[in-house]
């Protein structure tokens, strides 16, 4: 996504949109490696846990952001929220709660998640799923 909007100097849309590139380039191609062990995808599945989990909001700050909604990120509180409930998930894949194996395929390694925080882990996608959609169809709304 490139244009006037992206590139202008002093504009603050390449910030959430340079940390969501990254974040989904960081979970994409974990495990995909070839030639680790079941130990070494776990160490770089923890690292990756910041790029997957962190993907829903840093996505939310961008549309927030291109809305021209981000007034909402003045308050300290929502922006705590909005860390906290990925951070949650980050400490509970550094503790191993939320894949219970690794698998090695002909494709790289693949997980089984574990039956404890799965449903969270969806829970939280749809929740900020849902904030985007909201988001961006009010904002529609109000362009028509």
């Amino acid at each position: 996504m490139y244009g006037p909007g992206i590139l202008a100097p002093g504009s603050i849309v390449p910030v959430p949109y340079s940390l969501h590139v990254w974040r989904f380039g960081a979970w994409k191609n974990i495990h995909t490696m070839p030639g680790m062990t079941a130990d070494q995808v776990r160490m770089w599945s923890d690292i990756s846990a910041i790029g997957w989990i962190g993907l829903s909001p840093v996505f939310f700050w961008y549309i927030l952001v291109l809305t021209g909604r981000s007034g909402a990120l003045k308050f300290r509180w929502f922006l705590w929220s909005i860390v906290a409930a990925g951070m949650i998930l980050v400490i509970a894949e550094y503790k191993g709660l939320m894949f219970s194996e690794y698998i090695l395929m002909p494709y790289g390694w693949t997980f089984r998640w574990s039956k404890n925080l799965w449903a969270q882990f969806i829970l939280y996608r749809l929740s900020f799923t849902a904030l985007v959609s909201w988001t961006v169809i009010n904002r529609l709304e109000l362009s028509f």
